[in-house]
């Protein structure tokens, strides 16, 4: 790489990841300097809403779900098709014709709806005894323990009107995303990535991401030991679980690209050929970026915010000079080209002192801030000031002075942790995915994510939809998360396929022309012949009352 150390400009063709680049031209800045930070004219100001025709293309829930996430007709028969697979390889294995004690029938699309129609409604309305069961027989039987039995009364099997209960067992058993073995692909994860490309794919189809970014790693619950990517972390409620990078909007929460962790990532599964090279959580990002298609956006420069597993100044360089992305983010201290250093503080100094540095080539600032600890900061946007933020000692609120970057990472970083709480909190399928396969509770979390990509798609249709072109109100409401998942579970659990619609009679046109209802002959023994098959019905109802009436 070329390295001119006595020069500014940002046209340097420099690889920031290598000691070629020196990181040693950071000037100290006051708190009241004028820090030359990007230009507002550079600042995003495309659309930030659903994409062209989104809004227009559904009228139900359901189709909500079809239309804006991954999770179509298509997608349903795919994952039916899979399932029937998976289930002849293990009847064949056994040398029977039986499927958990049954005759086992292939999995139509409209079973394998209705069946997470049944998982999503479980989830809605939990009952903490007698299994799945409970959802389909009248006054179940609960074993206590030993021969104490409680017969429980008062539970509707409402479950039961959508599919039997051993017909359930067999599809929740069968139900596999990739029935293959996926030898020498590399992948940990290969029964997930046709759902994961087919996520990210129409997530960009669906949404505009708007000029805030958060990217941080949301999690699914995972204690499956046989699980290869399996994570453990004491800091967060569910200690182990499966993680997962997300990039997400930071206002309205939407996930825009989402990938599988799973540790250094050698066999780089669909990860881009510019940033192969990378470590691994930049290169997490750097991929997020390029695959997400955000980069040199012409409507400007977008912000992204990420935590200190992350970001570090060798990132934001490269994001700034080669993609027009800039950033705020916490960061460890020993991070390569973070002048740890220069950058002292007592322990003793009152809370909100703060030191900065600057590097003008490359517009970025590293501080060294103190709230209840020392935080490391470093930033590409460069927001000059300080603020003013409040903090709770004990029963008392006080004053803390804050660099203005540092307020502006702490309001749009929740992006991804506020869609975590919307998807862990209530309904979803993740919480009554009691399977003993690991990437099928894993699966059934990514649905959990389509699931609240088409809730905001839903709410985000609303102000859209107002007013039709003739300026007619629409009555599509805003819906809350609980009404939202009750009427996609309804809907689910209603649905009929195109093809299973061919098997069931529907009377042809010439029927009803003949039809002309009659009323029943007082005198039994009269019987008129009708060319009617309505009408017949009654035929053989006269048939059992009188057996020798004669037509």
């Amino acid at each position: 790489s070329k390295n001119n150390d006595n020069s500014n400009n940002m046209e340097v063709d420099v690889n920031f990841l290598s000691d070629g680049w020196l990181w040693n031209q950071w000037e100290a800045i006051g708190e009241n300097d004028v820090i030359p930070g990007p230009s507002e004219y550079d600042r995003y100001n495309g659309p930030h809403v659903l994409k062209e025709g989104v809004a227009d293309s559904f009228t139900t829930v359901l189709e909500c779900i079809f239309r804006t996430t991954c999770m179509d007709s298509d997608f349903f028969k795919r994952l039916a098709a899979q399932s029937n697979k998976y289930v002849r390889e293990d009847m064949v294995k056994r040398s029977s014709r039986l499927y958990l004690g049954h005759k086992f029938k292939n999995i139509t699309v409209g079973e394998m709806v209705r069946f997470f129609g049944v998982m999503l409604r479980i989830s809605l309305e939990p009952r903490k005894m007698g299994g799945y069961a409970l959802y389909f027989q009248d006054s179940p039987v609960v074993s206590l323990g030993g021969s104490y039995n409680v017969q429980l009364r008062g539970y509707q099997s409402w479950g039961r009107e959508v599919m039997s209960l051993i017909r359930f067992k067999q599809i929740r058993s069968a139900f596999h995303p990739e029935a293959g073995r996926g030898e020498g692909t590399g992948d940990k994860c290969h029964q997930l990535r046709y759902f994961i490309r087919a996520f990210n794919k129409r997530a960009q189809r669906t949404f505009h991401i708007g000029p805030d970014i958060s990217f941080d790693e949301g999690g699914i619950p995972m204690r499956s030991r046989y699980c290869p990517v399996r994570m453990y972390n004491k800091d967060k409620p569910d200690k182990f679980r499966v993680d997962f990078f997300i990039t997400a909007d930071s206002k309205y929460y939407f996930i825009y690209h989402l990938d599988v962790y799973q540790g250094k990532n050698i066999a780089n599964i669909d990860i881009h050929q510019l940033v192969k090279h990378l470590p691994t959580t930049q290169k997490a990002v750097a991929n997020a970026i390029l695959k997400s298609g955000i980069n040199n956006d012409p409507n400007g420069c977008r912000y992204m915010f990420m935590d200190n597993r992350y970001a570090s100044p060798q990132l934001f360089a490269m994001m700034v000079t080669e993609w027009n992305i800039r950033g705020v983010g916490t960061c460890k201290a020993n991070r390569k080209g973070f002048d740890s250093d220069r950058l002292k503080l007592n322990n003793n100094c009152e809370r909100g002192s703060f030191v900065r540095l600057v590097d003008k080539r490359l517009g970025m600032v590293i501080t060294r801030w103190k709230d209840s600890r020392f935080l490391q900061i470093v930033s590409t946007i460069m927001k000059p000031g300080v603020e003013i933020i409040e903090r709770r000692v004990g029963s008392e609120i006080i004053q803390v002075k804050a660099p203005s970057d540092v307020v502006e990472y702490q309001l749009k970083m929740d992006g991804v942790d506020r869609g975590d709480q919307h998807r862990v909190m209530g309904a979803g399928f993740v919480n009554v995915a009691h399977f003993k396969k690991w990437y099928k509770k894993t699966f059934m979390g990514i649905a959990d994510f389509s699931f609240l990509q088409a809730f905001t798609a839903w709410n985000l249709s609303v102000p859209m939809l107002k007013y039709s072109t003739r300026r007619i109100y629409n009555k599509r409401e805003v819906l809350l998360k609980w009404q939202f998942y009750s009427v996609a579970a309804e809907e689910m659990m209603s649905y009929v396929d195109l093809d299973e619609a061919e098997t069931i009679f529907s009377p042809s046109s010439d029927t009803f022309r003949l039809h002309a209802p009659r009323s029943i002959p007082k005198d039994y023994a009269e019987k008129r012949y009708t060319h009617c098959i309505i009408c017949s019905m009654e035929e053989s109802v006269l048939n059992k009352l009188h057996p020798g009436a004669k037509a």
